[in-house]
């Protein structure tokens, strides 16, 4: 098939995927589009199998034309017409026979269909024109007439000839009277709508047609009655079933008058009825994939902006209210990863009928992509009534599914703006239920937010964030402070904790917590982590050899995929001997592509360095991560330090996590150290070294070498640091 290229893809908003292009390719009719930009009017855009076959043209060959090189001379001028017609609006679709020019020069009559396709804005993109061969009907048509006229020369022996050829028609043949009486039903009736000709010759011809179809072709045929000629129309006949059949009329008058069809004269019509049901329902199915996603049959990003700005020129006008929400399934890639795709559109499947059974007709709800989803519900009037809304597809798409026997849990999370309170234009709206959807992500998940303007403001700082931080990457405006790990057994220093600083201008010094998630997010924090590591590594070279370096890394360093390179190129440029540093990683590493994960772990661990597990205790599978990979130190969490010694939950869980590392051979680290009390209870218990504000805060990499010589006895012994007050 024809490629669409250039402006014409980019203008065209219509979401391709294999099924709408199954059925494009496969359609048993020509489908075309031609450009109706006035830079390129007329070229070939889009041309299906079927099209290239009528014109005898292969793709490349056609995508090189207009359709004036393709369309009869004699038939261009009103082809044309027509296309001008579409464009200016006076009609919206057109239906012609006309004749085509083929590659090898003959001539061929097609029926076509024309429409004209419009952007957003209401400029015209594109023509399209579904083409059927009729070379055959045409040529049985024009035998047809002949035998008419035959048969007002010779009625008798004409009329002979005309039953033997209407009988064993395919397509239904009807004669008519100008005072609309029929006189020849051919036997296709009964293949074509189940009766007999018998059952419907006296049978008024308006009770067969579809009530929505009745007033117009009514209308239509009794203005063929006074200008006679031949004319083409679709419409939809009652079966003996019941149902309807869309059918394709040629009317044709007939008689030595042509046009003469008063009731008193002896002219005719010849209507050739063909079933085209087969056709209308390539047709439907090809625009339904044209305007709803396939997967979840839920209108797709085309129809649901048409639906939105149909909505707010209601909203507009003061005859409604409205309320957009954006909606995005929490950790879907998650199921996706560690289920399979299949199971990943299965969900997607129930959430679209979950999402169904949560709006009303006057309602639209649509799958904008991946795991995105938005509504337009009507009526919507206050935040009240908004926040229901909300809080009724969080509880819908919090509920359990069952996936062909796959059991499992998925939140989701709102975002939710009004109309008109803030505001109509819709691209307006989209990025305030976008926005409100950032908060409600950012405040924990499976739950809704409704806009306020302070979001833009909070969006805004972020932005400003980032440009500052890339900035500050290439101003080298970050450093290390460094914290020690004591022996709790000793005082004696361990080691130091690399923790970086953003000397920002206005700002001054950024601790880790204000930038680091931003750093993340944008994907800065694989520079960032590597300048930290090898700045750390050549700082630690300078320690005496008994002092250790401890780094944290990010989950995000991992999916680069040249973390162990990085690790390598610090120690090599540093020459700090590899059993001196310890990289930490939190339990998130471990919940990404683990089998990946796991692979750098081990090629790190082989390089000589320590893996340390930080912030233990916070995940939900601590023990399984604790199984997969022999860490060789687990560092206790800080809130639960913090609270040991009044809670007795917390506790029995720093008891239970020293008891685990005593066990197992693994160093125990406490975080977060802040009172003598506090480090008695730690020691009691057994921890092996601790860290926090009790024995130092973080300090510059200058004041480390002062610290580490007022530490050292003798100059060769044990780093001792004595905790600053108490007696601990």
């Amino acid at each position: 098939m024809i490629t669409a290229s250039g402006d014409e893809q980019s203008g065209l908003k219509v979401e391709t995927s294999a099924l709408a292009e199954f059925a494009f390719d496969r359609a048993p009719f020509g489908i075309s589009l031609t450009s109706a930009r006035p830079a390129t009017y007329g070229r070939y855009v889009l041309a299906n199998p079927a099209y290239c076959a009528i014109t005898g043209y292969d793709a490349a060959a056609l995508q090189a034309r207009y359709f004036c090189d393709v369309v009869h001379a004699d038939d261009l001028a009103a082809s044309t017409e027509s296309l001008e017609r579409l464009s200016s609006g006076v009609t919206v679709a057109i239906d012609a026979e006309t004749r085509l020019r083929r590659c090898d020069g003959s001539s061929i009559w097609v029926r076509q269909h024309r429409s004209l396709i419009r952007n957003d804005v209401g400029e015209p993109l594109v023509f399209l024109v579904h083409t059927e061969d009729i070379s055959k009907h045409r040529r049985a048509e024009a035998a047809a007439i002949a035998a008419r006229h035959a048969a007002a020369e010779a009625m008798r022996e004409s009329e002979t000839r005309y039953r033997l050829l209407a009988e064993h028609a395919a397509d239904m043949i009807v004669r008519t009277r100008a005072d609309r009486t029929r006189t020849y039903v051919s036997p296709a009736s009964k293949t074509l709508l189940g009766f007999e000709p018998r059952e419907i010759i006296d049978c008024d011809f308006a009770t067969f047609l579809h009530p929505d179809d009745r007033e117009r072709v009514t209308a239509e045929y009794g203005r063929f009655l006074i200008r006679g000629g031949r004319d083409t129309h679709t419409y939809r006949l009652r079966h003996k079933n019941g149902s309807y059949v869309w059918v394709e009329a040629h009317w044709v008058a007939t008689g030595p008058a042509p046009g003469d069809l008063r009731a008193d004269s002896d002219n005719a019509v010849i209507a050739v009825v063909r079933d085209i049901s087969e056709r209308k329902a390539a047709e439907t199915q090809i625009a339904l994939l044209a305007c709803h996603d396939p997967l979840s049959g839920l209108a797709n990003r085309v129809l649901f902006h048409e639906r939105l700005g149909q909505a707010l020129r209601l909203v507009e006008a003061g005859h409604e209210t409205a309320a957009v929400l954006w909606i995005d399934l929490d950790d879907f890639k998650g199921v996706n990863d560690t289920l399979g795709h299949a199971i990943g559109d299965a969900l997607l499947r129930v959430v679209a009928e979950r999402l169904r059974g949560c709006v009303r007709t006057a309602d639209t709800v649509a799958r904008l992509g991946g795991d995105e989803f938005a509504m337009v519900l009507m009526g919507v009037r206050t935040v009240d009534e908004a926040a229901t809304n909300g809080r009724r597809i969080v509880e819908a798409l919090g509920a359990p599914y069952d996936l062909d026997g796959q059991r499992l849990a998925i939140s989701a999370s709102v975002g939710i703006t009004l109309a008109p309170q803030d505001g109509t234009d819709p691209d307006r709206l989209l990025k305030n239920a976008d926005l409100a959807l950032y908060r409600a992500k950012a405040e924990g998940r499976n739950t809704y937010r409704l806009f306020e303007p302070e979001m833009e403001l909070h969006v805004r700082a972020k932005r400003t964030l980032e440009l500052e931080l890339r900035q500050a990457l290439l101003d080298d405006a970050f450093t290390v402070f460094y914290q020690p790990m004591m022996r709790l057994d000793s005082n004696e220093i361990a080691g130091f904790e690399a923790l970086v600083r953003w000397r920002h201008p206005e700002r001054g010094l950024l601790c880790p917590g204000e930038f680091i998630p931003l750093a993340e997010e944008t994907g800065a924090i694989v520079e960032l982590g590597a300048r930290v590591l090898r700045a750390a590594c050549r700082q630690a070279a300078t320690w005496p050899p008994s002092v250790g370096l401890s780094v944290n890394l990010s989950p995000v360093q991992f999916k680069t995929g040249n973390l162990v390179g990085t690790v390598i190129d610090a120690l090599r440029e540093s020459g700090l001997a590899a059993h001196r540093l310890d990289l930490e990683i939190t339990e998130s590493v471990l919940l990404q592509e683990n089998d990946k994960t796991l692979a750098a772990l081990h090629d790190l661990r082989s390089l000589g360095v320590g893996i340390s597990l930080d912030d233990f205790g916070t995940g939900y599978s601590s023990l399984r991560h604790i199984r997969s990979f022999r860490f060789d130190k687990i560092k206790i969490d800080r809130s639960f330090v913090a609270d040991m010694l009044q809670s007795v939950e917390s506790d029995a869980i720093v008891h239970a996590v020293i008891g685990l590392g005593e066990a197992l051979g693994i160093t125990t680290v406490a975080e977060g150290v802040e009172t003598p009390e506090q480090l008695r209870r730690l020691r009691a218990i057994g921890c092996i070294q601790g860290q926090g504000f009790l024995f130092s805060a973080p300090r510059p990499s200058e004041d480390i070498p002062v610290l580490l010589k007022a530490c050292q006895r003798d100059g060769s012994g044990p780093l001792h640091l004595t905790p600053r007050t108490g007696d601990a």
